[in-house]
């Protein structure tokens, strides 16, 4: 498609990425990239397909179209057909394709995109409509959760306060009582 296609992976992780409709052709071309028993092409095409990841990253900047790893540079590249916003959370990344559609609307909120396009340290690619991008943007979440786990669990606890902090405030409450039923402070004789 046009955003990519990977064409060929050999069995030490050598992979060549085609962008747009260059990927028809492929088949034969990948069979090309990898013909020696160690995963390597002696000929004179094989150049082309030991780029390093930063000459890939400039080969995308400048409107390249193919983009090819050497076994070596792989180890930077984690594999993922998608990666999503949560997984990526806590990580960072030389380059981040953010995908954004309205039929996402209810994940469409601006903390989200935040930390998408965070986790970029090079090169962030946005593909989104425009309304998509500006619902994102202009939502911002709630800390509310729509769960049904309180009414699951008030059958099995009907007394039981509904927060930890009800809770705390309950028990400290029951022990002030405990004390002061037992006739307050005690005088000294």
């Amino acid at each position: 498609g046009d955003l990519g296609t990977v064409v060929a992976v050999d069995g030490d992780g050598g992979v060549r990425v085609v962008f747009g409709g260059a990927a028809a052709n492929s088949k034969q071309e990948s069979d090309a990239c990898f013909d020696d028993e160690d995963g390597s092409n002696d000929d004179a095409s094989s150049s082309q397909h030991e780029d390093t990841v930063d000459r890939a990253l400039a080969s995308l900047k400048h409107g390249g179209r193919e983009v090819s790893y050497s076994r070596t540079d792989l180890r930077d590249l984690i594999p993922a057909w998608a990666l999503t916003v949560h997984k990526a959370q806590g990580s960072e990344y030389r380059a981040v394709v953010l995908t954004l559609a309205n039929a996402h609307r209810p994940l469409l909120r601006r903390e989200l995109v935040y930390t998408a396009v965070s986790r970029a340290k090079e090169v962030l690619v946005v593909l989104a409509p425009r309304q998509a991008l500006e619902t994102a943007v202009n939502s911002v979440g709630t800390n509310r959760r729509n769960t049904t786990l309180a009414r699951r669990l008030a059958p099995l606890a009907p007394s039981a306060p509904s927060c930890p902090a009800t809770a705390a405030i309950a028990a400290a409450a029951d022990e002030a009582e405990r004390r002061n039923a037992g006739g307050g402070v005690e005088e000294e004789a």
